[in-house]
């Protein structure tokens, strides 16, 4: 088998570095409570929708029970 080499990347990685650095400046900018609604926006929407089912779904339960009496 032949010995494999590493090769260095070309100047594509120096550029991807610097937008890199740019993009972890911009994070380090925010707060936590800010950092923490861009992350975790999406659960939040799914918890407000598991919330609102659980509302209906007790409701319902309180009706059936009145009724069924």
């Amino acid at each position: 088998m032949a010995k494999k080499t590493r090769r260095a990347r070309k100047s594509s990685a120096k550029t991807t570095s610097t937008a890199d650095a740019q993009n972890s400046d911009k994070k380090t900018h925010l707060s936590s409570t800010e950092q923490f609604a861009l992350e975790y926006a999406y659960v939040i929407k799914d918890l407000r929708h598991v919330l609102i089912l659980a509302v209906i779904m007790f409701t319902l339960l309180i009706i059936a029970n009145l009724i069924l009496q």
